[in-house]
């Protein structure tokens, strides 16, 4: 994992509820959108990417800012977003539908179409479980155009669906 990218996730958990407000408004919007936002996010991410190439990617950053305002999920090591939702999908039969067509259009979709799929994924995840791994959503988003850190994701479900079956052997 990128340290940039824990530095980040960091600066995110340790923002006020009015920071978090102000960027839970920018749902579905740009970075450009709003002045107030853009210099919040800035103050976050450019230091990061001043002093490193590998700070997250400046359209991946503000997708994760966004996302955890809206969903502030602790950051938990180890508990990537796929497993979450594959032990999800096999432990709550009547959401596994919806979990398994949510991971069928989050891998089909590009980053910049992500946002409000990643949500609703985030809501029924929140629901259920204490933290998850912000940093492993945000290197793995940032390497998204290759087809094999899809393919991931889709394995990364099935692990969590038959790591689930395993425990409760």
């Amino acid at each position: 994992m990128s340290s940039m990218t824990e530095k980040y996730v960091v600066l995110l958990s340790e923002l006020g509820n009015g920071e978090l407000s102000n960027l839970r408004a920018m749902r579905n919007r740009g970075l450009d959108d709003d002045l107030l936002c853009f210099d919040l996010f800035t103050s976050l991410w450019w230091p990061l990417r001043e002093s490193s190439q590998r700070a997250p990617q400046r359209d991946i950053a503000w997708l994760i800012a966004k996302l955890y305002a809206s969903y502030p999920i602790p950051q938990k090591t180890n508990m990537c977003l796929p497993r979450l939702m594959g032990e999800l999908a096999k432990n709550n039969k009547a959401q596994s539908e919806q979990l398994d067509r949510l991971t069928d259009t989050i891998v089909n979709l590009s980053t910049s179409s992500l946002e409000p799929t990643l949500g609703m994924a985030l809501n029924l995840i929140r629901k259920h479980y204490q933290g998850m791994d912000w940093v492993h959503l945000t290197d793995t988003l940032s390497m998204w155009r290759f087809h094999r850190v899809r393919e991931r994701w889709g394995e990364d479900y099935l692990y969590g669906i038959k790591e689930y079956q395993e425990v409760k052997k």
